[in-house]
């Protein structure tokens, strides 16, 4: 795996008064987050396959947006440009993406592409199979590394990264990986501090919360400290970490400070995956 070399990239550290925040959908989150997601930190989600971890961050990627803020979208092993872009859309005008995909209606297309040329200047997306080797696919176009990716979002001013997601490409020896990924958090931990950004990305599960979630009567708003401490990588490092899991149709998402320090609170709500669109169980409004 290839060297990360971020220090070339980062300035001297900013003035704290120079925080920025993006709100998200739900008052209850922006609390926990101390007004919202906020430059400076390094934000990680926890959660099994399948459970969201893509929704929830298409959506708070789209809160940034609508804050008129210059955002990328960091996609590992994940959707290539064009599909982050549909998908955003789409989510953005309630368009059930698998209908789009299968008709692509003219009044589909044109709500897309309004959104896209809305948003173009605003929004920056990279792919890559492999983020620490860079490489071409079969049409001769190159796959982004991280470091060129780190130093393209310091070239533009970016200051909110969402990374989907992490751990999707990393080394088979998973006593390896996890020594990896827990130096790569260091080094992002870093360049969210040291230049100011958010970077927001997710990990699967760990090893103690998913021999958890597999007794039916395992409640996922009790997550404590306890649960979180066996955390890898990024979790390792994160100024704010939390935990999505699915039980009987709702969805927990579970807010710590950091691994160790501190349960921030827990929100329950209800997650349609069909239409992309997030209900908060108790309130108003939803993710």
């Amino acid at each position: 795996m290839k060297e990360l070399n971020f220090d070339k990239y980062s300035p001297e550290k900013t003035d704290a008064n120079t925080i920025e925040y993006v709100k998200t959908d739900s008052e209850q989150l922006n609390e926990m987050l101390g007004g919202g997601l906020r430059t400076g930190n390094l934000i990680v989600v926890q959660a099994p396959s399948g459970a969201g971890k893509t929704t929830f961050m298409m959506r708070l990627f789209i809160r940034a947006l609508m804050a008129h803020k210059k955002v990328a979208y960091i996609s590992i092993g994940e959707q290539d440009e064009v599909e982050v872009f549909e998908r955003i859309a789409c989510m953005d005008k309630k368009i059930d993406y698998a209908n789009f995909i299968d008709s692509r209606t003219e009044e589909y297309c044109e709500k897309i592409n309004d959104f896209i040329e809305h948003f173009r200047d605003q929004v920056n997306i990279y792919y890559s199979d492999d983020p620490f080797c860079p490489t071409e696919d079969e049409n001769g176009k190159l796959h982004y590394d991280i470091n060129t990716i780190m130093r393209d979002i310091k070239e533009k001013e970016i200051k909110f990264v969402f990374m989907d997601y992490l751990g999707a490409a990393m080394a088979d020896n998973l006593d390896s990986q996890y020594s990896y990924l827990t130096k790569l958090a260091a080094k992002l931990k870093n360049a969210c501090t040291n230049r100011n950004i958010m970077i927001f990305t997710a990990m699967q599960t760990n090893r103690a919360l998913k021999s958890a979630l597999k007794d039916k009567e395992f409640d996922p708003s009790s997550i404590d400290e306890t649960f979180m401490a066996d955390s890898i990588g990024p979790a390792r490092k994160a100024s704010i970490c939390m935990s999505l899991f699915e039980r009987q149709g709702k969805y927990y998402l579970n807010v710590f400070k950091n691994r160790l320090n501190g349960k921030l609170g827990v929100i329950q709500f209800d997650f349609k995956p069909i239409n992309y669109q997030w209900v908060e169980y108790f309130g108003k409004e939803g993710f």
